[in-house]
């Protein structure tokens, strides 16, 4: 049993327990209260569970479990304590280790309330901190977002690495100076409406989700994905042209890839498109490296599913792929809305939410493909890290990730 569950089971313990023992000496209004305090803390504590936990087989009862910001954990976190501290007027039952006789002003257990946040802050973020193998970068083409990607643009884009908790300044020379072929590179691209600082929060919860031992180098491909006005649907319109140009600048730097290199290219809701059309226009241009072994995972993926079939716009992608992992959920809420893309009335299908169409695909392909079902572990989420920390998908971490 992992720590959290422990916490959560002797608090609710401790909680119960109390309310029995004291039952007898409370009257009817006091026993309601008593109740409604086990009642908040099974509730408060069951949401930090599913906010810390890496993964739990009941997260359909925590809609709060799997979330990506940091910043909004303490925010919930915050807002549960305070609603505790204001309705127990003598005590904190939440923390097991305070005892029933024990009676505490509401001051001093909303400093414990602070401490305890503080602490649990501190706790994710030393989470956080990757391995001594892990070798973290991130490329920023937000500057080149509206330049053609051609040999002269390429150059301007800005590498950066993780280095004391920070990223640090780098270049592409140093980039592909320190690659070792038999090392495996895992290239994240992330999907709409991210900005740097959630692009590196969801880069990091992936790395979390790897052991720590197996080297590894990770690469964040940090596309101009911003979210620009409240219209929406006008926005992901005016991001298919950068998407489709960041993909072009993604199949020069799988060119640059030194002979016998491993890539998994991991693409999730927008990034999977970035990954396809990558791995397309590499196999147009007929220049891959030499002995380039490549995986791909597409997660959510916000593609056309019919891009796949044969004679398609990616249907010479799994030429030059060794596997593809695919993981869908027709329940995805976003997805849903896939088709509103093109227009009204129109019937295509996201990938991430039916999956590859399988009979469609060409005969000489079909095998590489393995497919998911991910909908019974994540409900109806959109979330990179919801995918990742799905059981079928991390039993799978190390096939696809790390060529295993």
């Amino acid at each position: 049993m992992g720590r959290n569950w422990t916490f959560f089971l002797a608090s609710f313990a401790h909680s119960f327990a109390n309310f029995a023992v004291k039952k007898r000496e409370f009257n009817r209004k006091e026993r309601k209260v008593q109740f409604h305090t086990v009642c908040t803390t099974f509730y408060a504590v069951l949401r930090f569970s599913a906010s810390t936990s890496r993964g739990c087989a009941v997260n359909g009862l925590m809609f709060h479990f799997g979330k990506n910001h940091l910043f909004l954990n303490f925010f919930h976190f915050s807002f549960d304590f305070c609603i505790l501290s204001s309705i127990i007027p003598t005590r904190f039952v939440v923390f097991p280790f305070i005892p029933p006789e024990i009676n505490m002003p509401r001051l001093e257990v909303r400093r414990l309330c602070v401490f305890w946040l503080f602490v649990l802050l501190s706790v994710q973020t030393a989470a956080a901190v990757p391995g001594e193998n892990q070798d973290i970068w991130r490329v920023d083409l937000r500057a080149v977002a509206h330049l053609n990607a051609d040999g002269h643009n390429f150059l301007k884009l800005k590498f950066y690495r993780w280095q004391n908790n920070r990223w640090q300044l780098s270049d592409a020379e140093t980039f592909f100076g320190t690659q070792h072929a038999e090392i495996p590179l895992i290239l994240f691209a992330p999907g709409y409406s991210l900005t740097t600082q959630e692009t590196t929060q969801v880069g990091l919860g992936i790395v979390r989700t790897f052991d720590p031992n197996k080297p590894c180098r990770v690469l964040l491909w940090d596309w101009y994905s911003d979210k620009k006005g409240i219209k929406i649907r006008r926005d992901i319109r005016n991001k298919i042209p950068i998407a489709d140009n960041t993909a072009r600048y993604l199949a020069l730097f799988l060119k640059e890839l030194k002979p016998q290199s491993k890539a998994c290219l991991f693409g999730f809701s927008f990034g999977s498109r970035i990954v396809c059309e990558a791995v397309e226009a590499l196999w147009r241009s007929g220049q891959q490296p030499d002995g380039l072994r490549l995986h791909l995972v597409l997660s959510g993926a916000a593609t056309d599913q019919c891009w796949l079939a044969k004679g398609q716009r990616h249907s010479n992608m799994p030429e030059i792929v060794e596997k593809i992992l695919v993981t869908y959920n027709p329940g995805d809420w976003v997805l849903r809305y896939y088709h509103l893309i093109y227009y009204l009335r129109c019937k295509s299908k996201a990938l991430g939410s039916v999956g590859p169409p399988m009979r469609s695909i060409a005969p000489e392909h079909r095998n590489r493909f393995e497919s998911i079902n991910v909908e019974r572990y994540i409900g109806n989420k959109h979330q990179t890290l919801s995918h990742v920390r799905a059981p079928a998908f991390r039993s799978r971490i190390n096939t696809y990730f790390f060529f295993e």
